[in-house]
């Protein structure tokens, strides 16, 4: 198994076009027979609160 991560900062104002844009990526590629799923989270707690990876 390979796990590759990185964090998306994303500006102000945008995050609810970048959640639902994301979420259409996501479907697109995830719906793909024999494609790498693809797995977004908010970071909480750390660091990185408040972005997404």
């Amino acid at each position: 198994m390979f796990i590759n991560m990185r964090y998306l900062k994303v500006d102000k104002g945008i995050e609810t076009k970048f959640k639902e844009d994301a979420k259409k990526k996501t479907c697109i590629y995830n719906s793909k027979e024999g494609q790498i799923h693809y797995f977004n989270f908010l970071v909480n707690i750390s660091l990185y609160s408040g972005e997404y990876f």
